[in-house]
């Protein structure tokens, strides 16, 4: 086994042992199994990392699970148990993302939703240092409250001061949820163990976004990890309107809360950080050689699998290979010399920043109206964070993040577009052209 010194003395407290009858009774009660995400070993060891949830058919987490329970297939061959590592999630130290969507239309006002915002900064309280949160409040737009960057002391602040919109005529449910799951998807050097929870009375009226749209985006696609989306309901008018917050958490593995009385709120928020902090991660050695895996893991009568690319890893290259590399490296220098540096550029057309130009000098760039942003576009019709940029190469595409007043190019409001050199861009109110 190479895994780190560090995590195998921490793992091996809880690990392979022999069996014993308390863990065959741990076992036995697992009736609930999820394989979340299947990643390489962040320490650069040829191993891999299981992220899974075993649960009881109540919900609660097994304790005490051991490696002789677990049984792991790496495209249909058995992985030795001696080879097999299994620990809590928070013995670990590998942390979790929290993204957190809270309903602020004016139907939530009163205790449930002053309950709901205690649970948040409870959550806030308890975050480790491995661990990283985001909040988020939708009604008839989406707004991000603290994103994964935001200190621990700016976050408590801001969720402080969150209030019901009591204007408020819509409530975009789907969109907010939606907007949960895009900001794990596309945030970086974020833990792999990742949880969305919602609070809301289920009801959607405006959204973009659909049901299927945002379960699809949760569950992932290809090698893409699962995001759990766990919803917590309260409807003040007898629940009729909660299931599609049960037919979006049984869409995404996780558990739905309906909450009968306000109590009850911050009780289910207690129990889903339960639930995920006290998941398992499970490592063996892996041949790391770049192909496609599936994964299989099995715990007495239930199991579970996911799709992986593994990376390719490994020394012992042969000198002609070193060679042949050096020599395309130099070939590919050489071209890149006479093609532009950068995907382009775009101009303000009108606003504040009339006249003025913002290379697109980095993969990925944010556009809205707070300075965080990468390019901000000062003007109240723009949202927070309208909309983001993805450069490859002299490829360009643009997306709408959940903005309010949506994301224009050549008058067609998008959701997501490729951008080609002339295109006219509208961002709230500011006209903007691509160039290249």
């Amino acid at each position: 086994m190479r895994a780190s010194p560090g995590l195998l003395a921490v793992l091996a407290l809880v690990s392979f042992a022999g069996a014993s009858p308390a863990h065959a009774a741990s076992a036995a009660l697992v009736e609930r199994l999820h394989l979340d995400e299947v990643v390489p070993s962040p320490d650069g060891e040829d191993d891999v990392e299981l992220y899974l949830r075993a649960e009881t058919r109540y919900g609660e987490p097994v304790e005490d699970l051991a490696a002789s329970d677990v049984q792991v297939r790496d495209n249909g061959d058995l992985i030795s148990a001696g080879g097999i590592v299994i620990g809590r999630l928070h013995d670990a130290g590998r942390g979790a993302t929290i993204s957190i969507a809270l309903d602020v239309s004016r139907t939530m006002k009163g205790e449930p939703f002053e309950r709901a915002k205690g649970a948040v900064l409870a959550y806030i309280d308890r975050m480790g240092p491995h661990d990283r949160l985001a909040v988020l409040a939708f009604s008839d737009k989406v707004e991000v409250v603290a994103s994964f960057k935001t200190t621990k002391g700016e976050a408590r602040q801001r969720v402080r001061e969150l209030e019901v919109d009591r204007q408020s005529l819509t409530t975009v449910l789907f969109d907010g949820a939606f907007k949960a799951v895009d900001m794990i998807r596309r945030g970086k050097d974020l833990p792999h163990r990742s949880f969305v929870v919602l609070f809301s009375d289920g009801k959607d009226d405006g959204s973009r976004a659909t049901l299927d749209e945002v379960v699809d985006l949760a569950e992932g696609g290809g090698d893409e990890s699962r995001i759990p989306v766990f919803t917590i309901g309260f409807d003040r008018f007898g629940g009729g309107s909660l299931k599609s917050l049960l037919k979006l958490s049984r869409g995404t593995s996780a558990e739905a809360f309906f909450a009968q009385s306000p109590e009850l709120v911050a009780s289910y928020f207690d129990e889903i950080w339960r639930q995920m902090l006290h998941s398992y991660v499970v490592r063996y050695p892996a041949a790391l050689d770049g192909g496609h895996h599936s994964i299989e893991i099995r715990i007495g009568n239930q199991a579970d699998t996911q799709s992986v690319v593994y990376p390719k890893r490994g020394g012992g290259q042969a000198i002609w290979l070193v060679l042949l590399l050096l020599v395309v490296v130099a070939g590919a220098g050489a071209l890149y010399a006479r093609r532009p540096s950068t995907a382009g550029r775009l101009i303000f057309l009108e606003g504040a920043r009339k006249g003025e130009s913002v290379t697109l000098a980095k993969p990925q760039l944010s556009i809205g109206a707070l300075p965080d942003n990468d390019i901000v576009v000062p003007s109240a019709a723009v949202s927070r964070y309208h909309a983001q940029l993805q450069c490859r190469g002299r490829h360009v595409e643009i997306k709408d993040v959940g903005s309010s007043n949506g994301t224009f190019v050549n008058g067609t409001n998008v959701r997501s577009c490729p951008l080609e050199p002339g295109d006219r861009i509208r961002i709230g109110d500011i006209d903007l052209v691509y160039e290249r």
